[in-house]
């Protein structure tokens, strides 16, 4: 019977090695590291999802520009294109992942817009969950 074999990413092998920072910023030392590809990739897409266009020096383009549907009108139409955009803004800048399933909710009350998402680390196949509230 056939088996996919993990493949494990050369940065994982040094488990003194740090690879990225976690977000959110909020240990007493200020900065956490990660140790894992997954996790690092995890962070940066968390902070790509939380960082707008334009708000990066020298990186202009970097951010998900998610902030710009939070004062739209909700409509059935509005979940697609939010949708359609997360997965375009995605897989553009992390090539590395394959989102499984994208759940968005809104709380038309406080204006809040709950975005959940599965996915799949490309290299070793693992997956993981990210929650945003924004």
């Amino acid at each position: 019977m056939p088996y996919r074999l993990q493949q494990i990413d050369p940065n994982d092998l040094n488990n003194r090695r740090y690879i990225g920072v976690a977000v959110p910023f909020n240990q007493p030392n200020v900065f956490r590291q990660t140790f894992t590809s997954k996790d690092a990739v995890k962070s940066n897409i968390i902070n790509f999802l939380l960082t707008e266009q334009g708000d990066r020096y020298f990186n202009n383009l970097f951010g998900s520009g998610l902030r710009n549907f939070l004062f739209e009108q909700l409509t059935v139409n509005t979940d697609v294109d939010i949708r359609t955009y997360l997965i375009n803004q995605i897989s553009t800048v992390f090539n590395n992942i394959t989102i499984e399933e994208l759940n968005i909710d809104f709380d038309e009350d406080r204006n809040q817009m709950n975005i959940s998402f599965d996915f799949t680390y490309d290299t070793s196949g693992e997956t993981d969950t990210i929650e945003l509230t924004l």
